[in-house]
């Protein structure tokens, strides 16, 4: 387990695989090896080997939050939208977190529920009033609403809690230029 930790350090993932692997051949329910087995095959791209090791992980432990999390993010990165919706929903009903809200709103964008989605990011600005990331996907969904005001006043709220978050600038002088806010638009380039 510590060799497979060492190796992660060293930012070597499919050594730390392979550590963690003979890891859980020896202690098959050892969570901490199959959360890091997971993180390892993520960062290599081995998003069905990222998976199996976070299913199994989940099998041991049900409520999981962060093998849950990383679980459908997995997903996500698969473009297996309907199981990131699944993990993401069993999260929100464990958690009910900000975090949670956010990854099945994510979910829910990719699956084509964008009111769904507009729902969830509401809830997160309500749990965290400085979730950046939200005020960001909300604006977008709002500008394809054709809700220009609604997308300029979310990103510059984004703005607000993460004034260095250089697509939120990039997006409103986008805006901005389509509104022919010119001056407005050079101010966020």
């Amino acid at each position: 387990y510590n060799l497979g930790l060492l190796y992660s350090d060293l930012e070597l993932p499919d050594s730390a695989a392979q550590a963690y692997e003979h890891v859980v051949e020896y202690s098959p329910d050892n969570t901490r090896a199959l959360f890091n087995l997971g993180l390892a095959y993520g960062k290599l791209d081995s998003l069905e080997k990222s998976a199996i090791a976070y299913r199994r992980l989940i099998d041991i432990d049900p409520i999981n939050e962060k093998g849950l999390n990383n679980l459908g993010a997995i997903y996500l990165r698969a473009e297996q939208y309907d199981s990131a919706h699944a993990v993401f929903n069993r999260l929100v009903g464990l958690t009910h977190s900000a975090q949670a809200y956010y990854n099945r709103a994510k979910s829910r964008e990719e699956l084509g529920n964008p009111e769904e989605a507009i729902a969830d990011y509401q809830r997160v600005i309500e749990k965290d009033i400085t979730y950046a990331r939200a005020y960001h996907n909300l604006a977008l969904l709002e500008e394809d609403r054709g809700d220009m005001a609604a997308a300029v006043a979310l990103l510059n709220k984004a703005i607000e809690y993460d004034p260095d978050n250089w697509k939120t600038h990039w997006k409103l002088g986008k805006i901005y230029v389509a509104l022919e806010r010119i001056a407005d638009a050079k101010s966020e380039y």
